[in-house]
This record gives structure tokens, C-alpha cells and sequence, in this order.
């Protein structure tokens, strides 16, 4: 293959990457689990790529011929428009510091984090560190132990879970629970969010990361029941570990935003919580990512309507939803809504092309009407699912507004109770 058609194919897939971040999901795309990872890519990494091809450019026509003839020019025009596309898509994604700030100022208040101590303001410091765009990557920072593969209740070889606490000890920290994804079928501990689990491990915080048994080896509320699991180990031994047993935030992205969403939901259904019936499951506040709010897809969010409910019936719940309707409302956060749900911190993508981004806006804005505590939403203009995957610009903003929100609710807890907000420091 001579070196033209070389530079033409790259120029070509760069091309390709390029409308797959710019372009909004379609009936055409939905669904699409490859278009999907070529949209996160681009969408997340456009400065890079952007940058690779302007410096191919620049290389290839100094340094060689490749750019002469037709096959030459078009390649040399796909690099440039790519290299446009994708800056502007840097460019979109640059908002997001600013869009997650104003949706929690509009629903907490534009002084919200004056409830929060001047001990754990240094923390929410908002900038992102220059260097850290460069960490591509997700790394465990020294001042971060992983305690790992610590077994909870379940009975079955995925009941473990890893804890992540400061190095230098903590007492009373708050704790999140963090729930993987994986479209319910795959997925581990250590493969999601890291980023988020990292930054608030080093912020004080002791995360708690468990895997659960996978669809269809299981079904719904299999995965849900063992997430419940661990929410209850937390209770009886997240103390050992530094953490406070009172108040345990969720998180999750993708199905694990489903499963946090429903553990959030269901607190107080006892037929959920074999074996542990009596222990209080209910977290102090959620944040769904990228999530899934209505497994039977009432209103059409998904242009494979029909594929995606047999997908289901035969993967992920327990029969067909016309055999269980109830099911397969007790499976969907939307048709659990209630009056005493934990507050709320809802984020998903415009661009997302596996769960569809009018599903979280519903869910968020009727939730809205049926809680009393808030229910904050951001709408991350160009995101795809799963964005928080690895540490990219969009990604780290993220995780410092989610630090913001929990750090908020932490501090209305404590004020709420008798202890010391400031006590969970590491200590020096």
C-alpha cells in the first residue's frame, strides 16, 4: 500500500471520529454500541486529536510527497476540516466547568457552598491542574490506600468489594458507594469512575467500589439485591475503614446509575433485602450518571423499541414485560418516584447514544415534582455515555462538581447531627 492511500485511510478515520462527536444520536445510530465508542473518543480527546492532525499536516507535507494528486489533497482537506471539527468540539466542551456550576447554583442556591466548612473549602478549589490533562489514564495518588477484594454477604465469587480511604487515616469520613456499569452483563469494580473514586479519596473521603452478580446469570433485582448487600456491609463495618456508617452517598454511570437510582427508590422494600430485611439502605444523596430510568421504555426514548424490550425480557429481567409490567416498574427508577427520596444529582450527555438523553431530563424534572430535597440536572452539551471513564477535561470537571454536591450534603448532615463535620481530615 503506498503511502498516499496510508495517509488518506488516517485522514478518512479521523473524518469519521470527527462527525461522530459533532453529530447528535439519531434513529440511524441508536443503540450503537460502535458509535458510541468512537464518539466518546473523539468527543473527549478532540484537543489531541485535533492537534495529531494538524502536526500530520505539517509533517507530511514538508517532509514527503503524500500529499500530491487528488487522493494527496483530499487527505490534506479531510485533515484540515477534522482538525477544525474537532477544536470545535474542544471548544463545546470547555462550558462544562460553567454548565455544572450554574445547575447546582440554581437548585442549591448561588451561596450553597457557604454551608460548607472554610476546613474542607481548600478541596472544592474548582481549577483542574494543568498537568493533570495530561494523565490520561486514571492513577491511585500515594495519599490513597486500596484495601481490596474484601467479601461482603451474597454467597457468590463476585460479593467482593475495595475500599479506598486516605493513606494517612481518617475517622468519621463520609463515604459514597460507587456501582459500576456495564449494560448489566459485564463490567468490574475497578473499571469505572475511577477518576471520581480517586479525587474523592484524596479529598478525605472513603469510596467503596463492589462488584455484583451479572445479567443473565442473574436477573433483575439480582444486581440490585447484592448492591443492597453491600450498602448494608458498609453499615456494620465502613467504621473499621475510617468511614461514617451514617451517612453513605451512591453513585454510578450507565447501569450503574440505574442501580443507584433504584437503590435510592427502594429503601424500604424489605422483599429486596433477603437475609438483612432490617437494615436501613437508604443513602443520604445519589448521583446517577448516564443512566437508565425506564426499563420499559414507556415513551419510546429508544428508536429499537421492540429489540431493546426482548433484549431485556431474555438478558436482564426475569421474563417479558407484558408477562410482569409490576417487574419491570419495580426495575425503573421513573416509576418509583417518591416524596422522601435523598437529594439528587442527576448528569447525562446530549450526544449519548445508549441511553437517551430525554429519558434523564424526564426522570429528573418529575422527580423534581414528587421530592421534597433537591434534584439537581446538568446537561453536558456533546457528552457520550460513559464520559467519566477516563481522566479527560470533561471527565475532571465533573468529578469536582460531584465533589461539590456531595460535600454540600455531607455538610447538612452533619449540621443535622451532633458530631464534628470537620473530624473526617486525614489526619496529619
Amino acid at each position: 500500500m503506498d503511502t498516499q492511500m496510508i495517509v488518506l485511510g488516517f485522514a478518512l478515520t479521523l473524518t469519521g471520529l470527527t462527525v461522530a462527536a459533532l453529530v447528535r444520536p439519531n434513529f440511524l445510530v441508536r443503540d450503537n454500541a460502535l458509535w458510541s465508542a468512537c464518539s466518546w473518543f473523539a468527543g473527549e480527546f478532540a484537543p489531541w486529536l485535533g492537534a495529531a492532525a494538524l502536526l500530520a499536516v505539517l509533517a507530511l507535507a514538508t517532509t514527503t510527497h503524500a500529499f500530491a494528486g487528488e487522493r494527496g489533497r483530499l487527505a490534506a482537506l479531510l485533515l484540515l476540516a477534522s482538525a477544525a471539527g474537532l477544536l470545535a468540539v474542544a471548544h463545546r466542551t470547555r462550558r462544562t466547568r460553567s454548565v455544572l456550576e450554574d445547575a447546582l447554583r440554581d437548585t442549591l442556591g448561588p451561596a450553597y457552598l457557604r454551608e460548607v466548612p472554610a476546613a474542607r473549602m481548600p478541596a472544592l478549589i474548582d481549577e483542574v491542574p494543568r498537568q493533570h490533562y495530561f494523565h490520561v489514564v486514571p492513577r491511585r495518588s500515594p495519599a490513597v490506600e486500596l484495601v481490596a477484594n474484601l467479601r461482603y454477604p451474597g454467597g457468590d465469587e463476585r460479593n467482593v468489594l475495595d475500599v479506598y480511604r486516605p493513606a494517612a487515616g481518617c475517622h468519621d469520613a463520609p463515604v459514597v458507594l460507587q456501582i459500576h456499569g456495564g449494560g448489566w452483563t459485564k463490567g468490574n469494580k475497578h473499571q469505572h469512575a475511577m477518576p471520581l473514586v480517586h479525587h474523592l479519596a484524596s479529598l478525605g473521603w472513603v469510596v467503596v467500589t463492589p462488584n455484583y452478580r451479572l445479567c443473565p446469570g442473574t436477573r433483575m433485582p439480582g444486581p440490585l439485591v447484592d448492591c443492597k448487600a453491600a450498602m448494608a456491609w458498609i453499615r456494620g463495618h465502613i467504621a473499621a475503614y475510617g468511614g461514617d456508617p451514617s451517612f453513605v452517598a451512591v453513585t454510578g454511570g450507565g447501569a450503574g446509575g440505574h442501580l443507584a437510582s433504584l437503590l435510592a427508590l427502594t429503601f424500604d422494600e424489605p422483599e429486596l433485602q433477603p437475609g438483612f430485611e432490617h437494615v436501613d439502605t437508604r443513602p443520604a444523596a445519589c448521583v446517577p450518571l448516564h443512566g437508565v430510568y425506564d426499563l420499559a421504555d414507556r415513551r419510546h426514548r429508544h428508536p429499537g423499541h421492540t429489540a431493546r424490550l426482548k433484549w431485556l425480557g431474555d438478558n436482564v429481567m426475569a421474563c417479558a414485560l407484558d408477562r410482569d409490567l409490576l417487574a419491570w416498574d419495580m426495575a425503573s427508577p421513573r416509576a418509583l418516584l417518591r416524596e422522601d427520596a435523598p437529594p439528587f444529582f442527576v448528569l447525562h450527555g446530549t450526544h449519548d447514544a445508549l441511553s437517551p438523553v430525554g429519558e434523564a431530563r424526564e426522570f429528573a424534572r418529575e422527580l423534581r415534582l414528587a421530592s421534597t430535597q433537591p434534584v439537581v440536572y446538568a446537561e453536558l452539551e456533546g457528552a457520550q455515555h460513559g464520559w467519566d471513564t477516563l481522566c479527560s477535561p470533561r471527565a475532571l470537571h465533573t468529578v469536582r462538581a460531584i465533589a461539590r454536591f456531595l460535600e454540600w450534603c455531607a455538610a447538612r448532615h452533619r449540621a443535622q447531627g451532633s458530631r464534628r463535620y470537620d473530624t473526617y481530615r486525614a489526619r496529619s
